[in-house]
């Protein structure tokens, strides 16, 4: 289930694409065992782009969002590299992704799996939208 398709307007004006439950094992984490073992991250994300750049009349994939972006987004800020806290994270993924310009609106959502016993996560979450 979408985090963030609350907004009247972006429901009726944009097509939604969303990544649900997108698994990465990294390193993340201030705490000395987080710095050398990976836990798994969950990601969430949710684009919005505008209908009149996201239909394709003639069924061509070059006339839509290539949402392939997401993955490789999330691979290339998670790969081989270490963050101290899921905000630093949560950020680069959004920033990086709110630049493409059919992009109007994105959601970013992440969780640790594995930092506490009793919860299926903890994490973050940041939704950025252009104003028109």
């Amino acid at each position: 289930m979408s985090l963030f398709y609350s907004n009247q307007n972006l429901s009726n004006n944009y097509r939604h694409f969303f990544l649900l439950d997108y698994k990465v094992e990294m390193l993340i984490g201030f705490l000395a065992h987080e710095k050398i073992k990976p836990q798994s991250v969950i990601f969430n994300i949710d684009i919005f782009v505008p209908l009149n750049q996201s239909a394709s009349i003639s069924d061509n994939v070059k006339d839509v969002f290539n949402y392939d972006v997401i993955i490789q987004t999330i691979q290339k800020y998670t790969h081989n590299t270490h963050y101290n806290l899921q905000e630093t994270l949560c950020d680069k993924i959004l920033d990086e992704l709110y630049n493409y310009d059919c992009i109007h609106a994105v959601g970013v959502s992440m969780y640790k799996e594995q930092a506490y016993t009793k919860a299926r996560g903890i994490g973050v979450k940041r939704f950025k939208q252009k104003i028109n």
